[in-house]
């Protein structure tokens, strides 16, 4: 059963970010599951070490360093994800604002259209306030919201990082005897 998307920039936003949040909270899970392997396994190490099985513990330790790698990844993965949900947070609250502004906006002109002519300090005070309120307005819709396709690029760039680093932390293979 799929989910439709909304079609609003606002619930499209609040859906991602849902999703985001969605999977921080599996790789949470994994990453508590992985340091309780890793933990289990250095235990194991140490019990085969101390019982004079240093072959056995040394395969062990190489499955060990693959957890490690696992859990760096998991780790890098994750603090990706939790920054674009906080971007993802941000955008909505800004899409919020804008809202608050037009409406605010809104109500004011209507209000000024109303009661103009009454007095003129208020028609003075209405107008500064429409500009006020026009300028910030005109302010928020300058402000540049990256599209999908520059999120896709950093969580791209993101990932390749981390493969780099991964492969970086590899132990260089051995040379087998011949």
């Amino acid at each position: 059963m799929s989910e439709s998307i909304p079609k609003d920039i606002r619930g499209q936003l609040k859906w991602a970010r849902e999703r985001v949040d969605a999977q921080l909270q599996r790789l949470s899970k994994i990453s508590s599951e992985v340091d309780r392997r890793e933990r289990a396994m250095f235990e194991r190490v140490i019990s085969l070490e101390k019982s004079g099985q240093g072959l056995r513990a040394e395969r062990y330790s190489v499955e060990l360093s693959e957890l490690k790698k696992l859990r760096d990844t998991v780790r890098a993965a994750s603090a990706t994800l939790d920054a674009v949900s906080l971007k993802l947070d941000g955008s909505v609250s800004l899409g919020d604002a804008i809202a608050a502004i037009s409406g605010a906006r809104t109500v004011v002109s209507n209000l000024s259209r109303q009661i103009k002519g009454i007095n003129p300090d208020l028609d003075r005070a209405m107008s500064g306030i429409d500009d006020v309120l026009s300028s910030t307005q005109q302010t928020f819709s300058e402000i540049y919201i990256p599209s999908n396709e520059e999120s896709e690029r950093i969580i791209e760039e993101a990932t390749a990082v981390v493969d780099l680093r991964r492969r970086q932390s590899e132990p260089l293979p051995e040379p087998q005897p011949q």
